[in-house]
């Protein structure tokens, strides 16, 4: 039994309270950041760091310039969103960890490379931009197996990348109320159960309750809809999950 399937019945379960901050409709839309939140979270750093952060800021903007998200908006929000993630809710506002928010996708969707995230930011962010750089699997079976590995790599080198994925992963999830498709939806919600809660555990309570919180809002108001009952993913309301596998 692959772990996508485990929750197969149809019926809705018994809803559970989220987190304060965000309720898991899925018609909630995330918001629209723009450069100068950026700037305005990363007021106090020196000026020499704000400095590293712009030029990063002008690379993202110019390498996904033209490309949108699913739901139409700009592709840029979504790196702005993960940096003022980590600057903001993380209180995290090194120059490297915002400079590899905003560069995270670059390599993997534009034809930006490596050396040039190198020259630009350094050592550092290029390391964690490579990390967080995906390979490309059609496949669905290799796709997971893919996945548990992308996921495992992060998570052994260092808490600054997992801190990013996670970052990344989180407003991922607080978007999927916008995804056009509902089984890219189902899809998302399911992936982020099976394979993202056991290393959110590994990043620290704020990301494994927010998982959570959210996951378990999206199917407590539409389970129907998405195939999904609470009662089959018993980690989202306290219990343990033995399903998963090594």
């Amino acid at each position: 039994m692959v772990e996508e399937d485990v929750a197969s019945e149809q019926t809705r379960a018994p809803g559970r309270a989220v987190c304060s901050g965000y309720n898991g409709r899925m018609n909630d839309i995330p918001g629209h950041p723009t450069a100068a939140d950026l700037r305005r979270a990363l007021g106090g750093q020196p000026a020499s760091d704000q400095g590293r952060v712009e030029r990063a800021y002008r690379m993202a903007e110019r390498a996904h310039r033209g490309q949108t998200r699913d739901e139409g908006s700009p592709f840029i929000e979504h790196p702005l969103r993960v940096a003022l993630i980590v600057a903001e809710e993380l209180r995290r506002p090194e120059a490297d960890l915002i400079c590899a928010a905003l560069l995270h996708d670059v390599v993997e969707d534009t034809q930006v490379t490596l050396a040039e995230v190198q020259e630009t930011c350094g050592d550092s962010v290029a390391h964690w931009v490579e990390l967080l750089t995906k390979e490309k699997v059609a496949d669905p079976d290799e796709k997971r197996r893919a996945t548990r590995h992308y996921l495992w790599r992060i998570a052994e080198d260092s808490p600054e990348v997992l801190l990013l994925k996670l970052a990344d992963r989180l407003d991922n999830l607080r978007s999927v109320g916008v995804l056009p498709d509902p089984d890219k939806q189902r899809k998302y919600l399911l992936e982020t159960y099976w394979q993202y809660l056991p290393i959110a555990q590994r990043g620290g309570a704020y990301f494994y309750e927010q998982y959570k919180a959210l996951v378990a809002g999206y199917i407590r108001r539409h389970g129907d809809e998405l195939r999904l009952r609470l009662e089959d993913f018993p980690e989202l309301s306290g219990g343990q999950e033995t399903r998963r596998q090594a």
